[in-house]
């Protein structure tokens, strides 16, 4: 796996993969950056929420018919200095749907927090890692 990060100007850099496909990262004003696209820790915990959404949902694959949204809400806590890793990451997985199965939902997630996601295996060295799980708004973990 092979990825390059070039600057395009100012703080703002280009990250690409090997086949061109690439996402804009910035720094905020604070750091002498213009705010023009996430900043790199934005970048991980969006990687974080890439993994285990497309586990969770290949996971799912069988009962997906029945889910007609998916939404993934990740908020981090970093440590107060340098180099301010995260230290606390909590996930909440929301579905909506009709008949959507609470058991299944529940061992897919756990499947990709426990065993398939590597984002989530790198990031839990240094975070508590905790989520929740919501069916059509109501808790069910």
């Amino acid at each position: 796996m092979k990825v390059q990060v070039n600057l395009k100007k100012d703080m703002v850099f280009e990250g690409t993969d090997s086949r061109g496909l690439g996402i804009t990262m910035d720094a905020s004003p604070e750091a002498s950056g213009q705010d023009a696209g996430p900043s790199p820790m934005k970048v991980l915990l969006m990687a974080l929420g890439g993994c285990t959404s497309m586990d969770t949902m290949f996971i799912l694959r069988k009962v997906r018919d029945t889910i007609s949204r998916y939404s993934l809400e990740i908020n981090g806590r970093t440590a107060p200095r340098h180099p301010k890793v995260f230290t606390e990451i909590h996930l909440v997985y929301s579905f909506w749907g009709n008949n959507i199965p609470s058991d299944e939902v529940k061992n897919a997630v756990k499947l990709s927090i426990e065993r398939y996601c590597p984002v989530n295996a790198m990031l839990s060295k240094s975070a508590d890692i905790s989520y929740e799980i919501r069916i059509n708004d109501e808790n069910v973990l």
